[in-house]
């Protein structure tokens, strides 16, 4: 499971299964660098993306908590 990362090695010929999954308002998280490494999982990958959600001091904030 990725939270809020993306790989730096290249997971596309494992068998893993790989979920990636950020808030839609994470500043923290650079979202050029998750769009490139996108070739460096797995073709079966899931992708989720948190409506609302953001990281602040550590911690997941946001509507999709209340």
């Amino acid at each position: 499971m990725l939270l809020s990362s993306y790989p730096t090695a290249d997971l596309s010929k494992t068998k893993l299964r790989v979920l990636s999954a950020y808030g839609s308002k994470d500043d923290i998280l650079n979202l050029k660098k998750v769009e490139s490494a996108r070739s460096r999982v797995p073709k079966q990958h899931y992708e989720r993306v948190i409506k609302q959600l953001w990281r602040a001091a550590g911690r997941w904030c946001g509507h999709y908590f209340r």
